[in-house]
């Protein structure tokens, strides 16, 4: 099969899951975005963005402006390619994708992935807002299928309008093959492991909080892997309390080796302006690794564990709750946790694997082909 992947703008990293699937399947692909980085020679997959560089001198964020004026090219580009089907991640910058689709009469799959989703059942008032749920209907009514990657967006899919007769769930999956377990070290004391966007949808206010209060009664570590604007709050904890240690962003393989030496992976998503965690393929990534989770009941992070037997759960935007479930994780002996990460580690292989991913997503195609 030939495939056009195609999204707004992606960085790779740590956007991987725009190429994920390209990478593992055996089709001819390539991804086409307005605009696109690729920083990871390992990646195989061909980008080509509309938006040009300019010899390298535009910064990612300077070619973000000139979106709109590329929508036409990046459309010509899908059509030259000749795919058989476009999968277009995300229901924004989707104009392209539908007009390339409906000239070249091929099937087009709609992934919705959270922000998408959110920002169209919110009520339009700014002229981009406007313009985001143009391209949502558009791509909604010229789709022949529309995934969503946990039932807890599907569902909010349906509220958006997305008809129930194109509408299913598309776990996205992992790479089980790089994300694997390392030989068992037992840490002085429990390390706690943060990985993602210093944000405020990701608790990390709350986490601080719970860890602080914990850290008398139950010695431990706590480390936040990544890069936002809650940064110098986290900064500032790290300073005033040792146990506490902010490691900045990381490569792929850095986050790998945290996971790996961490004993329990915290997932504190929050409810931020009604948006929530759509899934949450981090806490999927530690699973793999043989870490077992604690994540908030907060959209469809607790589809990402299976709760008592992989991972715990704390109720959202409750830090008392965060502090019972993290003080729950600390009082188990070390080979409790452990076995429990054995569990993660087999229920992603087993349900949530990118090879998994895959074999559906085919099964999607071959279908509509």
């Amino acid at each position: 099969m030939r495939i056009a992947y195609s999204i707004g703008i992606a960085k790779v990293p740590p956007t991987y899951f725009a190429v994920a699937h390209a990478e593992a399947m055996a089709n001819t692909c390539a991804l086409f975005g307005l605009v696109l980085e690729k920083n990871d020679p390992t990646l195989k997959t061909p980008f080509y963005p509309a938006v040009p560089s300019f010899g390298g001198r535009a910064t990612f964020r300077q070619r973000e402006y000139l979106e709109p004026l590329h929508l036409g090219r990046l459309s010509r580009m899908i059509r030259k390619f000749h795919p058989e089907l476009i999968h277009h991640h995300f229901a924004v910058w989707t104009l392209p994708a539908v007009r390339a689709a409906r000239i070249e009469g091929v099937p087009l799959v709609l992934t919705m992935h959270g922000f998408d989703v959110f920002t169209h059942l919110s009520r339009p008032s700014t002229w981009m807002q406007r313009w985001h749920y143009l391209n949502f209907e558009r791509a909604v009514d010229q789709a022949s299928e529309v995934l969503a990657v946990s039932k807890f967006l599907a569902g909010k899919a349906r509220e958006g309008g997305v008809p129930q007769r194109k509408l299913q769930v598309h776990y996205q999956g992992i790479d089980t093959n790089f994300f694997t377990p390392a030989r068992p070290t037992e840490n002085e004391r429990p390390v706690l492991l943060h990985v993602g966007a210093l944000k405020e949808n990701k608790g990390i206010a709350s986490l601080l909080e719970a860890s602080v209060r914990l850290a008398d009664h139950y010695p431990h570590q706590l480390q936040l892997v990544g890069t936002g604007p809650l940064e110098p709050l986290v900064r500032e904890a790290a300073r005033a309390h040792p146990h506490i240690h902010y490691l900045g962003p990381t490569s792929r393989e850095g986050v790998r080796a945290a996971m790996r030496k961490a004993d329990i992976f915290v997932l504190a998503c929050q409810k931020v302006d009604s948006r929530e965690e759509a899934a949450g393929l981090v806490a999927l990534e530690a699973q793999s690794c043989a870490t077992p989770v604690l994540v908030n009941r907060s959209g469809g992070a607790p589809e990402m564990l299976v709760e008592g037997e992989t991972g715990l759960i704390a109720e959202r935007g409750n830090t008392d709750s965060l502090t019972r479930v993290l003080a729950q994780f600390l009082a188990m002996a070390p080979a409790e946790r452990a076995e429990m990460g054995q569990r993660g580690r087999q229920f992603v292989v087993k349900e949530r694997s990118l090879a998994n991913s895959c074999r559906q997503l085919d099964q999607i195609y071959s279908h509509l082909l």
